[in-house]
């Protein structure tokens, strides 16, 4: 699941941070970010399932957990829909019960996601 979220997951980002350094002119930047929010919610298909039959990716809370919910902040800063995918929100609350995590969010001046 750590090989999945950082080769796949985070990957797909890298046009919503900069499509400037994949095409030029305003349009084909917006049908990159366009593509990639659409590549960004498949994906997300995947971590859903497996949140639908354990609380976390392996069953019990690791790192992959942790950078999947870094990634999923990002979904709701580029508003990808994934509404669809129920138990990835049930899955941001049990991440934000972690008093270490909302601890760090807290140092960092950051935001919860609360839900996508």
């Amino acid at each position: 699941w750590l090989a999945f979220v950082n080769a796949d997951v985070h990957k797909a980002f890298a046009p919503l941070f900069g499509p400037d350094g994949f095409v030029e002119g305003n349009l084909a930047q917006e049908d990159l970010k366009k593509n990639a929010k659409e590549k960004i919610a498949h994906l997300m298909r995947l971590p859903n399932e497996q949140l639908g039959k354990h609380d976390y990716l392996t069953g019990t809370k690791t790192t992959a957990d942790v950078y999947l919910y870094v990634t999923l902040t990002w979904a709701k800063k580029f508003e990808i829909d994934l509404s669809k995918y129920s138990n990835l929100n049930g899955f941001i609350k049990r991440m934000e019960s972690d008093e270490g995590l909302s601890a760090v969010i807290e140092q960092q001046g950051l935001d919860k996601i609360g839900s996508l």
